[in-house]
């Protein structure tokens, strides 16, 4: 096709995916600014050499829209963290990341209960105590979720 020589051919092939390229697009959800009046709820997740987190809010159809999306690639010294650290992780760095939207109640709901077990254990190191710090000054349920 980039030479003039060649014919361009619409297959039905071509015209398949051209349809669902186009679908999908417009499928792609769309970003809502924050009701401050609501409460917020993130999803958090943790990956081997990646994070990622979903900030939404419910609308008056009580369907979840996205308002922030947040992913990293983890250095070098956090892929050697625990799976449980690394998600616990994720929620820190979210909610630092999402501070100045996250005014309100924050339901955060991760796929671990270990999550919630690590946020709350009381036998605590120095890390525990620096990382719990940071998630206490929200106002936070944390549930588990299956995705």
């Amino acid at each position: 096709m980039l030479k003039k020589s060649m014919a361009f051919k619409w297959t039905a092939e071509g015209k398949e995916s051209f349809e669902a390229i186009k679908e999908a697009i417009s499928q792609a959800p769309t970003l809502i600014n924050p009701d401050f009046s609501k409460d917020f709820i993130l999803y958090a997740f943790g990956g081997n050499e990646t994070i990622y987190a979903i900030l939404v809010q419910q609308n008056k159809d009580n369907d979840e829209q996205p308002i922030s999306f947040f992913n990293q690639s983890l250095d070098d010294y956090e892929v050697k963290y625990s799976f449980i650290e690394k998600h616990v992780l994720v929620v820190i760095k979210s909610l630092k990341k999402f501070k100045h939207l996250v005014s309100n109640k924050v339901q955060l709901l991760v796929s671990h209960s270990g999550v919630k077990d690590f946020l709350l254990n009381k036998y605590l190191n120095e890390k525990r105590v620096g990382w719990i710090t940071r998630v206490m000054e929200y106002d936070i349920d944390i549930n588990i979720t299956k995705l």
